[in-house]
């Protein structure tokens, strides 16, 4: 029997679910770019490390195009529209549109993979999900944020969701290569339209700063990536792009526990939903 993709998904969807709440705690003294710069360019030496210590992969094992289209999808882009996402945004309710990205993966995922047709318990799967989010999206005072930030989010969704079916079309050997890569992509550029918006550039002024910018880097973004490019190997997009259904869990919990944001008896019932629709989308 395979493998169930579950405990990945849920160890996925910790690291980036919580990176909303990272983000909310850093982003309020930090502009985007340079927030998102700071976010991948501190990833990158622990990804090197990772890559020189424990891989056999060797620097011609990568392909250059390969590292600018994932460190675009799955990079700079949705990484640099979600720190504009959250500032007009609850955290929440960020978290909450990031769960879209399931339902664009099995698109793209059927469109342009032969190997991922969807199975009847993927589809309920999806429903149950995309209900769940549904009901998380109508209750509480997620309605506090703004449509430009809910776009954002629309397209960190999509953007994603690209990357996943783009990195399981090219059945990556080189997990910790490419994603040091990726990120050094998306520190470049987020370096780039930083200097270019004049963007002041300056680093957290105190301890609780520093601390949500380096958790935010490693634990939110070097952590899932090599995780994330490893376990995509092994399952199909859509059952790993259940992690995004359950990133509004870990967001709501995170942000009621750790920034006092309210959690409504129907967002509980939603996160419930989630979670069933979770195990359909990923058992084995």
């Amino acid at each position: 029997m395979r493998q169930s993709a579950l405990p990945y998904v849920v160890l996925i969807s910790l690291m980036w679910g919580s990176g909303y709440v990272f983000l909310k705690l850093a982003g309020t003294s930090l502009p985007p770019f340079w927030l998102t710069a700071l976010r991948t360019g501190f990833s990158v030496p622990a990804l090197v490390l990772v890559w020189l210590a424990l891989s056999s992969e060797k620097w011609a094992d990568l392909r250059l195009r390969d590292a600018l289209v994932i460190g675009t999808t799955n990079g700079w882009l949705p990484n640099a529209m979600a720190a504009f996402a959250v500032t007009r945004l609850p955290a929440a309710e960020a978290g909450m549109l990031h769960a879209l990205t399931p339902v664009f993966t099995a698109t793209l995922a059927a469109l342009f993979l032969a190997d991922e047709r969807l199975s009847r318990g993927i589809v309920v799967g999806l429903v149950l999900g995309f209900l769940g989010v549904a009901l998380i999206a109508t209750s509480g005072d997620l309605g506090s944020g703004d449509w430009i930030g809910r776009a954002l989010m629309v397209g960190v969704a999509f953007s994603f969701a690209a990357g996943s079916v783009y990195a399981r079309a090219i059945r990556t050997r080189t997990p910790a290569l490419l994603a040091a890569s990726q990120l050094s992509v998306a520190t470049v550029v987020a370096l780039a339209l930083s200097a270019l918006t004049g963007e002041t550039q300056h680093f957290p002024d105190d301890p609780a700063g520093w601390s949500a910018v380096l958790l935010l880097a490693l634990f939110s973004t070097a952590a899932p990536a090599v995780l994330f490019l490893t376990v995509i190997r092994r399952h199909q997009a859509v059952r790993i792009g259940g992690v995004s259904y359950l990133q509004p869990v870990w967001a709501i919990l995170l942000g009621w526990a750790l920034l006092a944001e309210t959690v409504t008896p129907m967002q509980g019932l939603g996160l419930l939903t989630v979670l069933v629709g979770v195990w359909w989308v990923t058992r084995g």
